[in-house]
């Protein structure tokens, strides 16, 4: 809709629609990933809660780790506020 409305008033105006439209679905996929993996450790979370088994709950633990990291690494998020966001979506899912 944006690149079309942009066409319509000149290139110019259609090539900076089509810029910004590329750069806000770029952001829509970077923030669907994040969200992605915060579900995926809210699923660690909820194993390590279930299980007994210290194998598995040392599985858990390194899968969540490994997560945290990335959330670091990639979306520059800080450990404290990816486990705040994990018990928020556990709080909503009961």
């Amino acid at each position: 809709m944006a690149v079309w409305y942009g066409f319509g008033f000149g290139f110019l105006h259609g090539a900076i629609a089509l810029c910004l439209s590329v750069a806000a679905f770029g952001l829509l996929l970077k923030w669907q990933r994040r969200d992605a993996l915060l579900r995926e450790a809210v699923e660690w979370a909820n194993r390590r809660q279930k299980t007994a088994f210290i194998e598995q709950r040392n599985r858990c633990e390194s899968e969540l780790r490994r997560i945290f990291q990335t959330l670091r690494d990639r979306y520059g998020m800080s450990i404290e506020d990816a486990r705040q966001h994990i018990r928020e979506m556990r709080q909503a899912r009961r």
